[in-house]
């Protein structure tokens, strides 16, 4: 059974008044940390599986416990692309469809919570190897992120900003970077040199303060570097400075 990290709490009254909102279908519980669909394994693939075939349907909170529970079942790429598909339902459907409620712990707090607590766990699973990686990029770039008419985003809200970005805006920043780093990851050298950086970044404080891990740390770094100025890719060094 994995283990999951701790993550970002928030109150249960919280989490209950908007999974009371979110899609009758799906059920977790709104205690757990790193929430997961409720049922038998088989019930719980069966729900990942519905909600990868209608995600025209489903709001972005259902996206993410999707995306928990899809990790959980040893689904990577699965649990991939649903999470970074919920970051763009989400960030479209907060412009899209503004709360209704004056409260500031409103549904962004809530989604908040959500992407940090998965984040966390997936995000280093998704970038394991070149191909776990490649698969998801291309999953994503592959999902049309559009809903039905009848959608709602799991908030009580004031009506449709018809001036919002359309949700294939923010696709296309995510998946176009993801589309980029698929590209770098496919570069053995680049790969190599990404996981030294990324064995480094999650070792112990006292291994990153010795001199010759952190040397090797930055020659990977450089080496990454060098690789995305000669492809002209912004990549992961983007965030490692």
């Amino acid at each position: 059974m994995k283990t999951i990290q701790k993550g970002i709490f928030i109150t249960a009254v919280l989490l209950a008044s908007f999974m009371a909102m979110a899609s009758q279908s799906y059920r977790w519980d709104v205690n757990s940390q790193f929430a997961t669909f409720k049922g038998t394994l088989k019930e719980q693939h069966e729900q990942v599986d519905s909600v990868l075939s209608n995600t025209a349907r489903i709001e972005s909170m259902t996206m993410f416990v999707a995306a928990d529970t899809a990790y959980m079942l040893d689904r990577v790429v699965d649990a991939g692309f649903l999470f970074h598909a919920a970051k763009i339902r989400a960030a479209s459907d907060l412009k899209r469809y503004p709360s209704s409620s004056e409260r500031s712990d409103g549904p962004g707090l809530y989604l908040s919570f959500l992407r940090s607590n998965a984040g966390r766990v997936i995000y280093p699973a998704t970038t394991k190897d070149a191909p776990t990686y490649i698969a998801i990029a291309s999953k994503l770039a592959k999902w049309d992120c559009n809903t039905i008419a009848e959608y709602t985003p799991g908030w009580e809200h004031r009506g449709i900003n018809i001036t919002a970005e359309p949700c294939e805006k923010w696709h296309e920043k995510l998946s176009g970077y993801m589309q980029g780093m698929a590209e770098l990851f496919a570069n053995p050298d680049y790969a190599e040199a990404f996981q030294v950086q990324k064995k480094y970044n999650l070792s112990s404080y006292k291994n990153q303060k010795l001199p010759a891990e952190k040397a090797v740390r930055d020659k990977a770094v450089s080496k990454m570097l060098e690789i995305e100025t000669k492809l002209g890719i912004k990549g992961f060094t983007v965030f490692l400075k």
